[in-house]
């Protein structure tokens, strides 16, 4: 004989997004939007908006496909090339360690220089406070923009010349990586020098060309705090009229 069982109803509670109680599940894409409502926000303020206005204005295609084609000659060494010249290198120790002192102190064993690219934004702004640095690249897709806006005007007050082109995986193709805010030319070799003098001339033409449309200053918003003190003042002066 079955016995029959009275089914049991389960009443869930109400969710509350109150503190410390059920919360919705979070939004998958709020990093993404959040940084798009900063990038609209910068575009509104006074002050930021011409470091805004010269990412928006990179080099030219065929300008910067030539820049590419150049940067490619300076690409660093991938792991298995970097075993190789160290292997080489710890075999070529017992020559030098046996050489006389007179060749050691004139110089006449020298190692390599390597002429590879720099990257990375801490690094690529430490060389370029140097003076280190003979070309800067700068990607105009970097997330946050004030990762990179800030550099082209130390670029500037060092005198070293700098180009902004746009992808950021260009930049990282160029120095083995998926990505890359900025990279920069230290030592040009002798071969090559003619060639980078006229790139290096080609991309100051560009700037010219392009100053008037970077020193736009696009929308002229001001913050709150500024907006306050603005309405405070003319307030001030009408009261005082009267």
């Amino acid at each position: 004989m079955q016995v029959k069982t009275a089914s049991k109803k389960v009443t869930l509670a109400k969710k509350n997004p109150a503190a410390s109680q059920d919360t919705k599940p979070r939004f998958k894409g709020a990093e993404y939007a959040r940084l798009i409502h900063q990038r609209a926000l910068l575009a509104t303020q006074q002050k930021s908006t011409l470091l805004c206005n010269q990412l928006k204005h990179p080099l030219d295609k065929e300008l910067r496909k030539q820049l590419i084609k150049f940067a490619n000659k300076y690409r660093p060494e991938t792991s298995a090339q970097k075993k190789e010249r160290l292997i080489a290198a710890a075999n070529a120790v017992a020559p030098v360690a046996e050489a006389p002192a007179h060749a050691k102190k004139n110089g006449a064993i020298e190692t390599e220089e390597l002429y590879i690219l720099k990257f990375g934004i801490n690094h690529v702004a430490a060389l370029v406070e140097a003076k280190k640095t003979k070309l800067v690249i700068i990607a105009d897709d970097v997330e946050p923009l004030e990762t990179v806006a800030w550099l082209s005007s130390t670029c500037r007050k060092r005198g070293v010349p700098f180009a902004i082109i746009n992808g950021k995986d260009r930049l990282g193709t160029l120095v083995n990586k998926k990505n890359a805010a900025a990279i920069a030319f230290t030592n040009i070799r002798t071969e090559h020098n003619e060639q980078f003098a006229s790139l290096i001339a080609d991309i100051k033409a560009d700037h010219l060309e392009k100053e008037a449309d970077r020193k736009r200053s696009g929308i002229e918003n001001s913050g709150l705090m500024s907006s306050m003190l603005l309405w405070n003042f003319t307030d001030m002066l009408k009261k005082s009229f009267l």
